[in-house]
């Protein structure tokens, strides 16, 4: 796979954790909780693990769904 090839895969990988991390992370958890896991799961930062789950899963044909959750 060339870098620019990655580097698509990548960014587009990444959006779709992004997107499912916003609908897990609840909002209305008592006392601000919700607004405290969001901000520390959703302030960015690396995310090197869940590009690792994500390639491992699509190197062994591995159901997607589940990697996602585990990503």
């Amino acid at each position: 796979m060339k870098l620019a090839d990655f580097d698509v895969w990548a960014r587009t990988e990444l959006e779709a954790v992004e997107l499912a991390l916003e609908r897990w992370v609840p909002t209305d958890a008592p006392a601000g909780l919700g607004l405290a896991m969001r901000y520390g799961v959703l302030d960015g930062g690396k995310r090197v693990r869940p590009l690792l789950v994500l390639a491992a899963a699509q190197a062994v044909h591995g159901n997607e769904d589940a990697a996602m959750r585990a990503a």
